[in-house]
């Protein structure tokens, strides 16, 4: 039997904000999730209301984004993947990167950083 096939993150955003911006930042997430066309689920990993996951799927692309618990007020972590081993192409990428990172800058006072994942 082999083993499962393990995919790394191709890019990572993290923004950060305020406790009560939970309500925006979801309605954010799913107007972005509209924009791109990509399939959304929401799943709450505990009893915390604001532990929740993003899961967006598209042919092209996956993004799982997960609370960070290392913030202040609340974090999270975008992780962009391709779909069956197979990375989109950079500009694809840098696109959908632009483009949530312009939904999530408008959530009043948002800190939101980019950066590729260590290899």
């Amino acid at each position: 039997m082999s083993e499962p096939a393990i995919q790394h993150a191709i890019r990572i955003v993290r923004i950060d904000i305020r406790s009560e911006a939970r309500d925006q930042y979801l309605a954010q997430v799913s107007a972005f999730a509209r924009d791109q066309a990509f399939t959304l689920h929401f799943s709450q990993t505990s009893p915390d209301p604001n532990d929740i996951v993003a899961h967006m799927e598209r042919a092209d692309v996956r993004i799982s984004a997960v609370i960070r618990s290392d913030a202040r007020g609340l974090a999270y972590k975008f992780a962009f993947y391709g779909v069956r081993g197979n990375a989109p192409p950079v500009s694809t990428l840098d696109m959908l990167v632009d483009r949530l990172k312009d939904f999530l800058g408008q959530i009043g006072g948002a800190v939101i950083t980019d950066r590729a994942p260590a290899a």
